[in-house]
């Protein structure tokens, strides 16, 4: 059981190294726009799935509200910087703060909640936090949106290309790999899956679950407001329905469910290979046949479900058995 556990650590470092080095060659030599786009999304979207995976995939908690920390980050930095000149970057810190009290408040809450209520409680409120910034045209503009000011700068988030965004989204998953995979090899994280897999059994061994629970919580609302954050800098532009879009929770789980949940190369396996087709089916279809491109995506994401229910990372294991 050691050695499965080093050889697994040894190839989610592996994956990190050459996802490191392909991803900054491209960055700094790569020219074609529409691809660059592509990948930028792809990072973004793989971070925020890294996120979400801390809470549903070790902690257990399949939450449905993570669009709330996503659309948190988005507007505090949007306007700090729109309203009072304050870097994004600053804002970006201040966003994942507001997150990472505002998941305590969630996971502390929800605690005594499990399964589908807990999933509906946290989309219930991200619905609630997105209503408020519909409403409060003083402060969000209503949807109207936010339209960020272009000031090409590296103190202001913003560049005349998309390389300066790329470098920002891949440390933005480097980041949360990293915070993934240190809180997972440590004794915290060993709390983590215990609690996940026997609850009944932790509490007897005297685990403070519930505390685990909301730490591992903060940590997550907090990293993926950082993701909404980049987000926003990168569009230039946010308003409630790309904020606080039920689809951010949604498109998050699916990327951990098809990588598998539960294991640290899962989201970014998840992320490299859906999040590229998605994009490239709309481009393709969505314009001219309307809705073949998301039942083509949603049919090939129930085939994947069926043939590997625990995900794609799951195969490297049965391959390694036989």
């Amino acid at each position: 059981m050691n050695n499965l556990s080093l050889l697994t650590q040894s190839k989610t470092t592996l994956f990190a190294i050459v996802f490191w080095v392909t991803g900054s060659l491209y960055g700094a030599f790569g020219t074609n726009s529409i691809i660059q786009d592509v990948l930028i999304f792809t990072l973004i979207w793989t971070g925020v799935a890294i996120s979400w995976n801390l809470t549903a995939g070790y902690a257990g908690r399949l939450s449905l509200g993570h669009a709330a920390y996503f659309g948190i980050g988005a507007y505090t930095s949007s306007i700090l910087y729109m309203k009072f000149g304050i870097s994004p970057w600053i804002g970006a810190a201040a966003g994942m703060f507001i997150a990472a009290f505002v998941g305590v408040l969630i996971e502390a809450t929800t605690i005594r909640l499990l399964g589908i209520y807990y999933s509906l409680a946290t989309f219930a409120i991200a619905e609630l936090l997105g209503l408020m910034a519909r409403g409060w045209t003083e402060l969000t503009n209503g949807m109207a949106g936010l339209t960020l000011p272009f000031k090409a700068s590296l103190i202001h988030m913003t560049f005349t290309n998309k390389t300066g965004y790329f470098f920002i989204a891949l440390g933005f998953v480097l980041l949360c790999f990293t915070t993934t995979a240190l809180i997972v090899n440590s004794r915290y994280g060993f709390y983590l899956k215990a609690q996940r897999d026997e609850l009944v059994a932790a509490k007897a061994l005297g685990i403070a679950t519930n505390q685990i629970c909301i730490v591992s919580g903060m940590i997550s609302a907090a990293l993926t407001a950082l993701g909404g954050t980049i987000y926003a800098q990168y569009l230039l532009y946010i308003d409630p329905d790309i904020g606080f879009n039920w689809y951010i929770s949604v498109q998050a789980a699916l990327l951990c469910l098809i990588g598998g949940m539960g294991t640290l190369v899962g989201p970014i396996i998840g992320g490299i290979l859906l999040v590229p087709l998605e994009r490239v089916l709309h481009s393709l279809l969505g314009g001219s046949y309307g809705g073949l491109a998301p039942a083509i995506y949603g049919g090939l994401l129930i085939m994947i479900v069926l043939l590997m229910p625990k995900g794609i990372a799951s195969m490297t294991s049965k391959i390694k058995t036989t």
